[in-house]
C-alpha cells in the first residue's frame, strides 16, 4: 500500500487532481454552493456528464454490451411497434390510405417543434461557444470559464441535433432531461446572483454573464412549454374512439378522489 502511494506516478497524478481542483473555483469545496464560481460549475457539468452519458452508450460496441440486460427491461410492445410488425399485413386500401393521411398529418404538426428546438439549439451553441472561445483567447486566468461555456455548448449542440438524427412526434426522454437539467442549472446560477445581491450585496456579474444566464433560462422555460404540448402518445387509426371505455362519472369521481 505505502509502495504505491510512493510511486511516482501515482504522486504526479494525484498532485495534478488537486492542483486542478484548487484552480477551478479558488480553493472552494465542491459542496460549497454559496460561491458563484461553484454554483455555475455544477450547472455546467451535470448536463455535461448526461450528454456525455448518453453519447457514450449510443456506442454501438458499447450498447451491444449491455445487450443481455436491456430486453429484460421492456417485456412489451406500445402500439405504434406492434402496429410496425403487422405493416406487411394484407390490409384494404382504404385503411391504408386513412392511415397515410393520419401519419403525414402528425408529421406536418410535429414540424414545427422540430424547427423551433434546432433553431434555438444552434443560436444556444453559436453564443456560448463564442464566449468561451473569447474568455480562453483573451486571459489564461478564465479558462474554466470559458471551459465551462465550451460544455453549455456541446450540450445545446446535443438538443440541436437529436430532433433531426431521431425524429419523434412524441417527447424524447433524453432531450427532456437535457431541458430540465439546464432549467435547474439556470434557476441555481441566476437565483444565487440575484440572492447574494440582495441579502449580501454583492455586486451583480459582468453583463455578458448575467444576458447568457437569463438567456440560457428563457430558452429552456421555453422548449419545456413547447415539449409540453407534443403528444405523450401516437392515436391509432386501429382502434376506435367508440371501443374506448370510459367510467361513468359516478364510478369515475370516486376513483379520482381515492387517487
Amino acid at each position: 500500500m505505502l509502495d504505491s502511494l510512493t510511486d511516482p506516478g501515482t504522486c504526479l497524478c494525484i498532485w495534478t487532481t488537486r492542483h486542478l481542483g484548487m484552480n477551478l473555483c479558488a480553493d472552494k469545496s465542491p459542496l460549497d454552493i454559496g460561491d458563484p464560481c461553484v454554483r455555475a460549475s455544477w450547472g455546467a457539468l451535470i448536463p455535461g456528464v448526461f450528454v456525455f452519458a448518453l453519447c457514450l452508450f449510443s456506442i454501438t460496441p458499447i450498447r451491444h454490451l449491455f445487450e443481455p440486460v436491456t430486453p429484460r427491461v421492456r417485456s412489451y410492445l406500445t402500439l405504434s411497434e406492434a402496429e410496425a410488425l403487422r405493416e406487411q399485413d394484407p390490409i384494404e386500401d382504404k385503411p391504408v390510405v386513412q392511415r397515410a393521411e393520419g401519419a403525414l398529418d402528425r408529421v406536418s404538426k410535429s414540424l414545427w417543434r422540430t424547427l423551433i428546438f434546432v433553431l434555438v439549439g444552434i443560436v444556444e451553441t453559436l453564443c456560448w461557444l463564442a464566449y468561451g472561445s473569447y474568455l480562453i483567447y483573451s486571459d489564461n486566468n478564465h479558462w474554466w470559464k470559458g471551459t465551462r461555456a465550451l460544455i453549455y455548448a456541446s450540450v445545446w449542440l446535443f438538443t440541436a441535433i437529436c430532433p433531426v438524427a431521431r425524429p419523434s412526434m412524441t417527447p424524447p426522454f433524453d432531450v427532456l432531461v437535457v431541458y430540465l437539467l439546464l432549467f435547474a442549472a439556470g434557476i441555481l446560477e441566476l437565483g444565487g446572483y440575484m440572492y447574494d445581491h440582495s441579502t449580501y450585496q454583492v455586486p451583480l456579474p459582468n453583463w455578458d454573464i448575467l444576458i447568457l444566464t437569463t438567456m440560457n433560462l428563457v430558452a429552456t422555460t421555453g422548449m419545456l412549454i413547447v415539449m409540453g404540448g407534443m403528444p405523450l402518445a401516437l392515436p391509432s387509426n386501429r382502434v376506435k374512439k367508440d371501443d374506448i371505455v370510459i367510467p361513468p362519472q359516478i364510478i369515475a369521481l370516486p376513483m379520482l378522489i381515492y387517487l
